[in-house]
């Protein structure tokens, strides 16, 4: 990946040349959309374990989203990176997700 500039927590646009900002850019969203829809998958195989027992042993697991093709590619091409000589890639496609709602069912504001 590519360096923070000094001082930075975050990468700003206009810290880097436009080409590598750009593409830093999408790397933040689609790092972001990926432990999203990980964590997603995570509850979902707990809910559902005879999903889980269809993933082969060690294998490497890509989410993907249907019509999302930007961020389809972006996770098959890390997968590949990522995934050891032999070891299996299982692409999770995900066809359907409800929008993430608050689970606080009782709150209180002072001040």
């Amino acid at each position: 990946m590519f360096p923070l500039p000094t001082g930075s927590r975050r990468c700003r646009a206009g810290n880097l040349p436009p080409t590598l900002s750009t593409r830093r850019f999408s790397e933040n969203v689609f790092e972001q959309k990926n432990v999203e829809l990980v964590t997603e998958f995570d509850r979902y195989v707990r809910e559902h374990p005879d999903f889980a027992e269809r993933i082969p042993d060690n294998a490497l697991v890509a989410m993907l989203v249907e019509g999302d093709e930007a961020f389809n590619q972006w996770s098959q091409e890390g997968a590949k990176r990522q995934a050891e000589k032999e070891q299996p890639i299982v692409y999770v496609k995900i066809k359907r997700i409800q929008p993430i709602r608050s689970r606080i069912q009782e709150i209180e504001l002072s001040a």
